[in-house]
């Protein structure tokens, strides 16, 4: 009943909306560009593939305090935070971190390390481009479900560009955020900035953490060169991170006192160091050539205390990327793109230096052509991949390939029709591979997708449907055999579905103007359903079949706004309850609101409140061997205000 409630509010402010008329239409998805190498700078409507754009504007608009809640209400995009944030791509499940890739400034930071989206400072973020179920070719192993792009703050084009902002919120949760930049000459220009945050969180610390405070600092210096028809970027982040988390919670505790510290308690203490370098010249008229590298250490601290044991551990990684491409253009519109590619990641425990290290180091090369017909354009990619892998227990090579098919009809000036099929791949990560029985093959991918982007008078469409076909998808099966010589009843192993694993949906966002008022309204389905073996004819764990988003957005005079966004997710399976033994639990309704004023000197005041009607819910809920299920519970309400001023 309350999924057709939903379903009917969403089609009744839509048809509202629609009998609006308004003078000047919404054009964010004609006007917005991608900015990934495979089309850097291309209109979104010139590109066969579902993509969802989060502006700058939409993050400031609904108050987005961390990449959580920046992406939170995107259709096809599930989160959560169990771990430090999970972004769930088209229907992954527990193994989301593993079956899509996040990448900063188009460059990759998935693989060995566990990188803590919410750690990314929003002042630092420009906008963020979701690509559901696509760039296999670009990106190749783990873009099962796509990838998440986060295009970090340019750098300045003035003379002089500064900021300042501060934020007290609940919990005793503070914020400074400061930048600058500068135009040194003509061609060169830099920007630094710096971000802290304290916090004591929604969930009590346990005795022995009791009064602590999680804190994070980031640091960004960026610098930027022009060429004659190019340019240079150099972006280098360091980042420093005390975590103080708390263990799950049982049914009655969650219902009772969500706030209720768990029985195990851990410090996580974490710092990276990030350095990102590109560079772009267009040669002539023919050619252009664009290069990139990455770098990126981590070394992580754990310690662990609970019932009667206190743990701790250390370790490092190391990973590089690079990446040269060619382009080609042999016609007007049209052009082919050869590439490739080349990224390793070392995993060292640090409490013992001399024990094996972890190696994970892949090669490709990809080739990708784009033609334009009239109104039709047509692209094409193949990629060849090596991947080999070096655990300490185990080894394996795997030699793969993917595939882009895309077919786009410009059908009118704002709009778009297409098609795409993508053959994506994911093969085993090191960890998946230590604790594996059975054979061990490379999960493999087939996406269909049907999707349409137009403005219609004052709205903006973009909608689609899709079919995807996994084969020997891996997970985690808790309850197969995996026995040892000191625990022969050990059960719990990663391995492969012996079947198919379908998944069918379909989305649709929506966005008006009407006046000084933006209406928004989004819709995800979608069914995964396991097709044969043990589990054949389950629904995968984990995997809401409906959200929805309705959202508001109102511009009073002088510079004051109003915002307001609600959010619904519906029951799931818990975690790797595959047998759907434990029943459908935990489907919520979130709201949250602020405000802000704009004055014209570059003063902004805001403030805000999360989770409204303070409903207690989890994004992440786990069964355990005794038949109970656990609960990570989510924040509760929360207040917030803060200024930013821009000079």
């Amino acid at each position: 009943m309350k999924k057709r409630l939903i379903i009917l509010a969403i089609l009744s402010i839509s048809a509202s909306a629609f009998a609006m008329k308004e003078e000047a239409p919404v054009q964010k998805l004609n006007e917005t560009t991608i900015t990934t190498p495979e089309r850097f700078g291309t209109k979104i409507r010139n590109v066969a593939k579902n993509i969802q754009i989060v502006t700058k504007k939409d993050m400031e608009e609904k108050g987005a305090k961390n990449l959580f809640e920046a992406l939170r209400g995107v259709p096809g995009v599930v989160l959560r935070r169990d771990g430090g944030g999970h972004i769930d791509l088209r229907g992954s499940g527990e193994n989301d971190k593993r079956n899509m890739i996040f990448l900063i400034d188009g460059i990759p930071y998935s693989g060995l390390s566990i990188f803590d989206i919410n750690s990314i400072s929003m002042e630092e973020i420009e906008r963020i481009e979701i690509i559901e179920s696509g760039s296999a070719v670009l990106y190749g192993d783990g873009t099962i479900g796509g990838v998440v792009n986060l295009v970090t703050k340019p750098i300045t084009t003035e003379k002089y560009s500064n900021s300042i902002g501060m934020e007290y919120g609940s919990w005793e949760t503070a914020k400074l955020n400061v930048n600058v930049g500068t135009k040194l000459t003509d061609n060169l220009a830099v920007s630094a900035s710096y971000s802290g945050e304290q916090t004591e969180e929604y969930r009590d610390r346990s005795i022995d953490f009791k009064d602590k405070k999680d804190r994070r600092e980031s640091i960004w210096l960026k610098s930027k060169y022009n060429l004659k028809d190019g340019e240079i970027e150099l972006k280098y982040n360091h980042l420093k991170n005390n975590d103080y988390v708390t263990g799950l919670l049982s049914e009655k505790e969650f219902k009772e006192s969500p706030k209720k510290a768990g029985t195990t308690n851990a410090l996580l203490k974490a710092k990276s160091d990030l350095l990102n370098l590109s560079f772009n010249k267009k040669l002539n008229n023919k050619f252009e050539v664009f290069l990139q590298g990455g770098y990126y250490t981590d070394e992580t601290k754990y310690y662990e205390i609970g019932p009667g044991y206190k743990d701790y551990d250390k370790e490092g990684n190391v990973s590089y990327f690079i990446r040269p491409q060619i382009k080609y253009y042999y016609m007007k519109d049209s052009y082919i793109i050869l590439g490739g590619d080349t990224k390793k990641e070392t995993a060292t425990n640090k409490l013992f230096p001399n024990s094996p290290k972890t190696i994970r180091k892949k090669e490709s090369i990809y080739l990708l052509n784009s033609n334009k017909i009239g109104k039709i354009e047509i692209t094409e990619g193949y990629r060849m991949e090596k991947v080999d892998l070096q655990g300490r227990k185990k080894s394996k090579n795997f030699k793969e390939d993917a595939i882009e098919i895309g077919l786009n009809y410009l059908y009118s000036d704002t709009g778009n029709l297409y098609f795409n099929y993508t053959k994506g791949f994911r093969v085993p990560t090191l960890g998946e591979m230590n604790s594996w029985v059975g054979d061990m093959k490379s999960h493999k991918n087939h996406t269909f997708e049907l999707g349409l982007r137009d403005v219609y008078e004052n709205t903006s469409i973009n909608t689609s449907i899709f079919t995807l076909y996994s084969k020997d998808e891996i997970f985690y099966d808790s309850i197969v055999a995996n026995p040892t010589p000191k625990n022969p009843n050990r059960k719990g192993a990663n391995r492969n579905f012996e079947s198919e694993v379908r998944r069918i949906g379909g989305q649709v966002a929506l966005e008006h103007s009407i006046g000084k008022l933006s209406l928004r309204e989004k819709i995800s389905y979608i069914v995964p359903k396991i097709m044969g073996g043990y589990y054949k004819g389950k629904d995968f764990p984990g995997v809401p079949k409906l959200t929805a988003t309705l959202g508001l957005t109102y511009n009073f005079e002088n510079g004051l706004k109003l915002n307001i966004d609600g959010y619904y997710q519906g029951k799931t399976y818990a975690g790797t309850d595959f047998l759907n033994k434990y029943g459908k639990h935990n489907s919520y309704t979130v709201v949250d609101a602020n405000v802000s004023y704009t004055f014209e000197n570059g003063l902004e005041l805001y403030g805000g409140v999360k989770n409204l009607f303070d409903k207690t819910y989890a994004t992440a809920f786990f069964p355990r061997a005794t038949g109970e299920l656990r609960y990570d519970p989510d924040n509760g309400r929360s207040f917030y205000t803060g200024f930013k001023y821009t000079f």
